[in-house]
C-alpha cells in the first residue's frame, strides 16, 4: 500500500470541503471559518485552532470557554458533523489527537498499490 500522491490528496480535501460546506443539521451549521481548519485536521492531521482542538480532543468546557458566538450558536452542528461525517479515529480525545496522522497517510491509493 503507498500513500496517496497529491492529486489523490486534493480530491480526498474537495470531497470533505463539500461535506462540511453543505453539512445542516437541525437548522444549524458548520460556521464557515470552522471549514477549512476541519478539514486540514481530517484529510492532513493539521492542528486546527483552539476551539476546534477542544472539539476534536472532547472538551466540551474548553470548546465554549474558546468558541466566538457562531460556534457557540453551532457548537452542535460541528459535533455533529464529527460524529457523522469523520474517520472516529481522528477526534474524541487527546490521545486520538496526538495520534492521527491526516486521512491522506492512512488511505490506500485508487489503484490498490
Amino acid at each position: 500500500m503507498r500513500k496517496l500522491n497529491e492529486e489523490e490528496k486534493e480530491r480526498v480535501y474537495n470531497e470533505y470541503l463539500e461535506k462540511a460546506m453543505s453539512y445542516i443539521t437541525d437548522g444549524l451549521i458548520i460556521p464557515p471559518q470552522d471549514i477549512n481548519g476541519l478539514c486540514r485536521w481530517i484529510v492532513y492531521g493539521i492542528a486546527p485552532g483552539s476551539f476546534l482542538k477542544s472539539v476534536i480532543t472532547n472538551d466540551l468546557r474548553g470548546a465554549f470557554s474558546n468558541a466566538d458566538i457562531d460556534n457557540m450558536h453551532n457548537l452542535f452542528a460541528v459535533v455533529s458533523f464529527m460524529y457523522n461525517k469523520a474517520p472516529a479515529g481522528c477526534w474524541g480525545s487527546e490521545e486520538r489527537m496526538q495520534e492521527w496522522k491526516g486521512l491522506a497517510n492512512y488511505m490506500e491509493s485508487p489503484d490498490g498499490t
